[in-house]
């Protein structure tokens, strides 16, 4: 019989589908709508949206951005990957995201 530790460690580890457990990720995508109003009427809004989750209701927009960490590059032609309906979206850990402005 398994003791409770092995119990616990094989709950934790079907949980987390045997991977490690991951720091929040944030992901990192570009308004285009922004972008050609930027050029359209020459104003200078931020197009670079961070969210903190898929269905983030209150993104921070900047300028620009330094990922401080690992990060990771995704693109899905079949679906949106985040709610806005991003596409291709650059994946980090919440801490790692830096608005430089």
């Amino acid at each position: 019989m398994p003791s409770r530790l092995q119990r616990n460690r094989k709950a934790w580890q079907d949980f987390t589908h045997g991977y490690a457990v991951r720091r929040p990720v944030g992901y990192v995508s570009i308004n285009g709508h922004l972008i050609r109003r930027n050029v359209r009427d020459g104003s200078n809004l931020p197009p670079i949206r961070i969210a903190r989750s898929w269905s983030d209701a209150k993104p921070r927009y900047a300028s620009e951005v330094k990922i401080n960490g690992p990060s990771r590059l995704v693109y899905t032609p079949q679906g949106r990957i985040l709610k806005c309906g991003a596409r291709l979206v650059l994946e980090a850990a919440l801490d790692d995201i830096e608005i430089v402005k």
